[in-house]
């Protein structure tokens, strides 16, 4: 009958034990998740390095949370945690907003070279009008090629372009495409500078032909 009785205490005991068990593997198991996810949108390029960095410092937060939980009693409460998982849910959003917040952005992008007609329409016309020097649009055509080698580089290294990689090449066009316009309009002003030089000296020895 002992015997009986105090087998009957221990499977009760070991009965209540398991919920706690269980809902320390959740909650463990929900943490692993959110950092790999974490760590997947960094390496995909999705996430930010200062993202990830906010990210992670929220995830310690909410680690050092649990534990302090936990140091408090044996185990969770209900109270402590429903608290845990609805911050695990706050986070687990923030995560998926912040990872696919660049997808618009990601599936409207245009490679460097499907660039290439207009940006060197753009310097063949600084040529013709004058605003650029022949060397000039040498060097502006070389500089945008080097932007096509970098991108290719990008696509070797991964497979595809991250939206980091996306966002340092639109930079990088973006400046290219200002020096164009800066350099043909300082040659323009210079050449009409030069001309209308050139156009009141003939007015002057004209004037002085004539007197």
């Amino acid at each position: 009958m002992k015997r009986t009785l105090l087998g009957l205490l221990a499977a009760t005991a070991l009965t209540a034990a398991i919920p706690a068990v269980a809902s320390a593997q959740n909650i463990n198991q929900r943490q692993d998740n959110l950092y790999a996810r974490i760590e997947a949108g960094v390496r995909s390029g999705q996430l930010t390095r200062s993202e990830a960095d906010r990210l992670r410092f929220d995830f310690q937060a909410l680690a050092r949370l649990e534990n302090d939980y936990r140091r408090s009693a044996p185990g969770l409460t209900d109270r402590e945690r429903a608290d845990l998982n609805q911050r695990f849910d706050i986070l687990s959003n923030r995560i998926q907003v912040s990872r696919h917040d660049d997808d618009r952005y990601a599936a409207n992008w245009q490679g460097i070279e499907r660039r290439q007609d207009r940006l060197f329409r753009q310097i063949d016309a600084g040529v013709r009008n004058g605003g650029l020097t022949r060397r000039e649009a040498t060097r502006l055509r070389a500089d945008f090629n080097a932007l096509v080698r970098l991108e290719a580089d990008y696509r070797r290294s991964g497979g595809g372009l991250t939206i980091v990689e996306r966002r340092d090449l639109d930079r990088r066009m973006d400046a290219l495409s200002a020096r164009i316009r800066m350099e043909r309009r300082d040659d323009q002003q210079a050449y009409r500078g030069d001309r209308h030089d050139r156009d009141d000296r003939r007015r002057d020895d004209g004037y002085n032909n004539y007197r």
